[in-house]
C-alpha cells in the first residue's frame, strides 16, 4: 500500500472514530456516525454484428459511497464517491483504475446560515458548473442574503486520483443571492476558468425566480460569455395549474454550448440553438395521468420537431414519440411495468422500439428495438442484490446482449 493509499485509508475510515479534541468533544454530544454504501457490479456483454462476427466483454467495477458525520462537533463531516473500474479485454489494461468523483470535508454551522466545504466537490452555483479540487464557502452576512465564493483546480482528465496545479488549470467565482422582495429569489454569479495557462472562460450571469401571481411559477436564466462576447445561455420558464387536474408548463431556451479544452466533445464545433417546449400534464385519477410534450429546436438553417405523449399509471407508463427535421425522422413508443411479487423481490420491465431513416429521404427505413428486465433482491438486507438483462437489435448489432449484476451493501455504525 502507497503512502497516498494509506493516508486515504486512514482519513476514510480511522478518522471518524478517533476521539477528538477535548475541546471539540465537549461542544456536542453527538456521537460521530459513518454511513453508506459499497457496491461491486459485473457486466457482460456479447454482440453480434450482420457478417456473423461477435465481441463478448466482461468488466468489473467496484464503488464506495461513503459519509463520516458528526466527527468531534456537530456539523463536520467527511463525504466521498469512489469508484475502481477492471476491464480484462482492454489492450492496455494495467488493473484496476480509480476514479474519485468526490471527496471533501465539510463543516455546517447548527444554525444552518453557514458552510465551509474543502476538497474535491461538485459546483452548481449560478454559472458555474463541474467539478473543482478547492475551497467552497457559503456565508449569510443578513437576513435574506447569501454569499457563495470557491478557488479550486478544475478536475484532472478522467476523474483520476492525482491533483492538478494551478498552472495547469483553476476556477475562482462565487454568487450572490438575495431573498428579501417577497415570493422572489434573484442571483448573481461569476465563474473564471483557465487551463494550461489559458483563459478557458469568462462568464457572468443573473437568475430569477418569482411566484407572486399563483399559482404561476415564473423562473429566468441569462449567462453571458465575457470573452467570446456572446449569450452562453437565456432560459425562460413558466408552469401553471389550472384547475385541480391540468398541469401546463413552458420554456424558452437559447444555448451556445461550451465544451472543457479537456472535453473530447471540443473538437467538435459547437452551434447554437434555440429550443421552445410546452409540457401539459392532466391527471385522470390518483394513479392515472396523461403527460405530452411538443418541442421545436431551431439550429442555423435548419429545425426539428419532437412530439411525445404518453399514459402514466400506477405501477408503469407507455407512450409514443415522433421527431422530423434536422436529423431524420423517428417514429415509436415505449412502455415500462414496475411489479411487486413478493415483499423481498422488486421487478422492473421496459421496451422501446423506434422506425427512423437518416437526414436523405431517399435513405432506407431501420429499426431498433431494445428492452430490459430487472429484478431487486431484498430478502438478505442490508445486502440487496440487483440482476438486469439487457438486449438491443439495431442495424449495427443483430443482437447486443448484456447482462448486469450488483450487490449492494449499506451500512450504518455509529461509535
Amino acid at each position: 500500500m502507497t503512502r497516498a493509499s494509506r493516508y486515504l485509508f486512514t482519513l476514510l475510515f480511522a478518522a471518524p472514530f478517533t476521539s477528538p479534541p477535548s475541546s471539540c468533544a465537549q461542544s456536542s454530544n453527538v456521537p460521530p456516525t459513518l454511513k453508506g454504501n459499497i457496491s461491486t457490479y459485473v457486466y457482460s456483454l456479447e454482440a453480434l454484428e450482420p457478417n456473423g462476427t461477435s465481441d463478448r466483454q466482461v468488466f468489473s467495477y467496484e464503488s464506495i459511497d461513503l459519509e463520516a458525520l458528526d466527527l468531534g462537533t456537530g456539523g463536520l463531516s467527511l463525504r466521498t464517491y469512489l469508484r475502481t473500474l477492471n476491464n480484462p479485454a482492454d489492450a492496455d489494461n494495467e488493473g484496476p483504475s480509480a476514479k474519485v468523483y468526490n471527496l471533501y470535508l465539510e463543516y455546517r454551522k447548527p444554525s444552518g446560515n453557514g458552510l465551509i466545504r474543502i476538497g474535491r466537490q461538485f459546483l452548481y452555483s449560478g454559472v458555474a458548473r463541474g467539478k473543482m479540487d478547492g475551497l467552497r464557502f457559503d456565508l449569510t452576512p443578513s437576513n435574506g442574503v447569501t454569499v457563495t465564493g470557491f478557488v479550486g483546480t478544475q478536475e484532472p482528465d478522467g476523474l483520476s486520483t492525482k491533483v492538478d496545479s494551478w498552472s495547469s488549470s483553476h476556477t475562482w467565482g462565487g454568487r450572490v443571492r438575495v431573498d428579501r422582495i417577497p415570493d422572489t429569489q434573484i442571483g448573481w454569479s461569476f465563474n473564471q476558468r483557465s487551463r494550461h495557462g489559458e483563459e478557458e472562460a469568462r462568464l457572468i450571469g443573473i437568475d430569477v425566480m418569482n411566484h407572486s401571481i399563483r399559482p404561476i411559477e415564473l423562473y429566468g436564466k441569462f449567462d453571458y460569455d465575457h470573452i467570446a462576447k456572446r449569450t452562453s445561455t437565456l432560459v425562460f420558464q413558466a408552469s401553471t395549474r389550472i384547475g385541480s387536474k391540468l398541469s401546463l408548463s413552458g420554456e424558452f431556451a437559447r444555448h451556445h454550448p461550451q465544451m472543457r479544452s479537456n472535453s473530447i466533445l471540443s473538437v467538435f464545433r459547437q452551434e447554437p440553438y434555440d429550443q421552445v417546449r410546452l409540457r401539459p400534464f392532466f391527471r385522470l385519477t390518483e394513479n392515472y395521468g396523461l403527460e405530452g410534450s411538443y418541442g421545436i429546436v431551431r439550429y442555423d438553417g435548419d429545425r426539428t420537431h419532437r412530439l411525445s405523449a404518453g399514459l402514466n399509471f400506477g405501477r408503469g407508463s407507455a407512450g409514443f414519440f415522433y421527431r422530423s427535421g434536422y436529423g431524420g425522422k423517428t417514429a415509436g413508443g415505449y412502455g415500462n411495468l414496475y411489479l411487486i411479487p413478493h415483499d423481498d423481490l422488486e421487478i422492473r420491465l421496459a421496451a422501446n422500439y423506434q422506425k427512423y431513416r437518416t437526414v436523405e429521404e431517399t435513405s432506407p427505413i431501420l429499426e431498433s428495438f431494445v428492452s430490459s428486465a430487472t429484478i431487486d433482491y431484498f430478502r438478505l438486507e442490508p445486502l440487496v442484490l440487483t440482476l438486469e438483462l439487457q438486449e438491443a437489435r439495431s442495424p449495427e448489432f443483430e443482437s447486443d446482449l448484456r447482462l448486469f449484476f450488483r450487490a449492494n451493501y449499506r451500512f450504518r455504525v455509529k461509535k
